[in-house]
């Protein structure tokens, strides 16, 4: 299902003063959608390979290995001139034709251009061999292609669950008036930036927003619908690449590769480059509301006044048979129907929108106005999330909050009369009713659906922390378990936000699905962990839940340099962690132990202290004795030992000093390579258990179907995007 790719370890260059080194060369992007290490002997190898064709096509020889090198050089040169940091297979193929080109090679250029799939490839599949020739050749799976319907974390504007196919689409069709589309034969591509970030993980194993570079929409493929250990689910191309930890390095595979058991990486938390800190109600009505809805609306306040006046024709014209009334309403109130407002372009300042209020065009004589401007407070997310459990707000002129518990009754009543001057009153069956500015309030908070089928407000995603956790507060009072952090709805838009506020709070949440006998009754889904306590501590106070982490192999590493660097006693206590462990997962705890204990054994170790002290400057033994509070004779034996084993070296023959003790010495590259990746080494450690990913487990795999994939590239070397359910 995928084609594997050689490639070569990265040459690194020096960098920084502290040893740490850094790729001379961005990494490719491949046009089936891999990263891969820059390796400039893989555009000689194309080269020759796709000449060959220069015989049969233009009777000429193929380009030679020698001159295959010089073109390649050539490229890399450029690459570095330009300042180019994120590399494409077709970008790099587009610079070695110009290269071709200049050196007056039109036919070899001919034939490595691309013609939707490169001219070497098409015409192996069109005498019948090759990879590509069968009867599926223009389907390969593209690495990060999702069917139209699955789920993906963007923010456009506010954050937003969209199913990747709405969003592929519309930024196509938008760039196809703007700028044009990129079609290669199998997909439509637009590049640029269109206000689109996503969610993703990088080196540091943080998750934040990054800008969204290209919109892809590609031709059918084989569809499958991989499940994990905590019930989350994909559904993706075979090609699609996850990512795992190996050795401490960041690796990906596509799904074609990975088997049921194995670990991969997944978001826990992630971080928001900005949320909202209040609501902006009238912007919320013209936003969602029609003409016809608006007109059922006035606003009012102190700033309109004068605008009042200015429009007097419009408020007549609006009901010719009631115009003096009307104009004589909004005088009295100093206000307008919005549908007017909108009319008008007119919009408030922030000073403004905090004097302005909302009330029913029809129904202003009784009731009692309410704000456009609201603070997203723990106390405003509380009150959705009690409404939204076990509210109702489908009854035309009244909400109803029903639950067994009375101080729940008595909460939901004391906040709605915080947040809108209103008592609500209790009716015959104890149930807690508002009935006065619903349309309002329906209008403002965006209450949709029924009992089955709520919805939760869009601009709680871009809410505050404490404000989400109000709403989780809320919800799970009306509709958790009581020993339990755990909470059931029948609607999928709750349910997408509650696994979103679990990853604010960096919590990896269990799902549990019901499905019901009766095929009229909904699906019914439990979300959320065992501890209702431990929740509220990794939300208040930023703790992670010891979750375990498949990094044995790197501690293992790490236990055999330090293990020879400190020999003895402490060698033994480190190998605890790793060897006895091999191969086995470890737990945060564990991991968080191991640095610890790691750190203090590398600072105490007799070469870490000399490296500090002296760097790459020459010292002797006696001025080790010193350093090392051991005597000359024990220094000098040392350093023999260092010596022996090429982590230290005489600088040069000393004449002039009668004893050995006063010798010359320095430290070797070997001992800096060494310390500087077990340092780097302990630093991923601390930064992979510290950080917002953690490991699940594949359970299961299952083909699903074919149809039309999408895809987005984002801003990241890592090349990933939170989706699914």
């Amino acid at each position: 299902m995928s084609r594997q790719k050689r490639s070569h370890p990265q040459e690194t260059v020096q960098k920084t003063l502290d040893w740490k080194s850094v790729p001379r060369m961005p990494r490719v992007r491949t046009t089936d959608g891999h990263l891969m290490d820059w390796d400039r002997d893989a555009i000689v190898a194309q080269l020759v390979k796709e000449t060959k064709l220069s015989r049969e096509f233009y009777g000429i020889d193929p380009i030679t290995e020698g001159e295959a090198k010089d073109v390649a050089v050539e490229v890399e040169k450029r690459i570095k001139k330009i300042g180019i940091t994120h590399l494409s297979g077709p970008l790099v193929r587009e610079l070695t034709n110009v290269i071709l080109l200049e050196r007056g090679h039109p036919e070899w250029r001919n034939i490595a251009t691309r013609v939707g799939t490169p001219v070497y490839d098409a015409h192996q599949i069109d005498v019948g061999s090759g990879f590509e020739a069968n009867e599926n050749a223009n389907l390969q799976d593209n690495a990060e292609s999702l069917p139209w319907d699955e789920k993906i974390l963007i923010r456009y504007g506010d954050v937003q669950i969209k199913p990747i196919g709405e969003i592929v689409d519309s930024v196509l069709e938008r760039a196809e008036k703007e700028v044009g589309v990129d079609r290669n034969g199998r997909s439509e591509v637009a590049s640029g930036d269109y206000g689109v970030k996503a969610f993703s993980f990088n080196s540091d194993f943080s998750v934040s927003e990054v800008p969204v570079t290209q919109f892809i929409r590609n031709a059918p493929s084989e569809i499958y619908e991989i499940t994990t250990s905590y019930k989350k689910s994909v559904k993706v191309t075979a090609g699609h690449n996850f990512f795992y930890l190996q050795n401490g390095v960041v690796c990906s595979k596509p799904l074609s590769e990975l088997n049921v058991g194995d670990s991969i990486l997944m978001p826990r938390r992630i971080q928001r480059n900005r949320t909202a800190t209040y609501l902006d109600g009238y912007e919320i009505l013209i936003r969602s509301l029609t003409l016809d809805e608006m007109s059922d609306l006035m606003i009012t306040g102190e700033p309109l006044r004068d605008l009042v006046e200015e429009n007097e024709k419009l408020v007549r014209d609006r009901d010719r048979n009631n115009e003096t009334k009307n104009y004589r309403k909004c005088v009295e109130k100093c206000g307008l129907t919005l549908d007017i407002l909108y009319e008008i372009n007119y919009t408030p300042t922030l000073s403004e929108l905090l004097q302005l209020k909302v009330v029913s065009w029809h129904g202003f004589e009784d009731t009692p106005a309410i704000p456009l401007y609201y603070e997203l407070t723990p106390g405003l997310g509380e009150w959705l999330g009690l409404l939204i459990s076990d509210g109702c707000h489908s009854t035309p002129n009244k909400i109803t909050f029903s639950n067994t518990d009375p101080s729940l009754h008595a909460r939901f009543a004391e906040l709605s009369e915080e947040l809108f001057g209103i008592m609500p009153r209790a009716d015959d069956n104890n149930n807690t009713i508002l009935s006065k500015s619903v349309i309002a309030i329906k209008s403002l908070f965006q209450l949709e659906g029924c009992r089955t089928d709520k919805s939760v407000p869009s601009f709680l995603y871009s809410a505050p922390d404490e404000c989400i956790l109000g709403f989780v507060r809320g919800y799970h009072a009306g509709d958790g378990r009581k020993q339990e952090m755990r909470m059931t709805t029948t609607s999928r838009s709750i349910l997408d936000f509650l696994r979103y506020a679990f990853l604010i709070f960096g919590t990896i949440p269990n799902l549990s699905t019901s499905e019901r006998d009766n095929p009229n009754w909904s699906t019914a889904y439990d979300v959320g962990i065992g501890s209702i306590e431990k929740f509220y501590d990794f939300a208040t106070t930023g703790n992670i839940e010891n979750y375990n982490y498949e990094c044995g192999d790197l501690i293992d590493s790490i236990v055999d340099e330090i293990g020879g660097a400190t020999g003895g006693k402490e060698s033994v206590q480190l190998h605890d962690y790793g060897s006895t462990r091999r191969g086995v997962s470890l737990a945060r705890e564990t991991i968080e132990r191991f640095v610890r204990d790691a750190r203090k054994r590398l600072d105490g170790s007799f070469e870490y202290m000399i490296l500090k002290e002296y760097g790459r400057s020459p010292f002797t033994p006696g001025d080790l004795s010193g350093l090392l509070d051991i005597s000359p004779r024990a220094a000098y034996e040392y350093v023999k030992r260092l010596c022996d084993r090429g982590l230290c070296e005489k600088v040069e023959e000393d004449t002039k000093h009668e004893h050995s003790v006063d010798y010359t010495y320095a430290l070797t590259d070997k001992t800096f390579a060494r310390y500087d990746d077990t340092s780097r080494s302990l630093e991923l450690l601390s930064n992979l258990i510290n950080g917002d990913v953690a490991f699940c487990k594949i359970k299961e795999i299952k083909k699903v179907g074919s149809e039309v994939t999408y895809d987005i590239a984002t801003d990241t070397d890592t090349q990933n995007f939170i989706a699914g359910d």
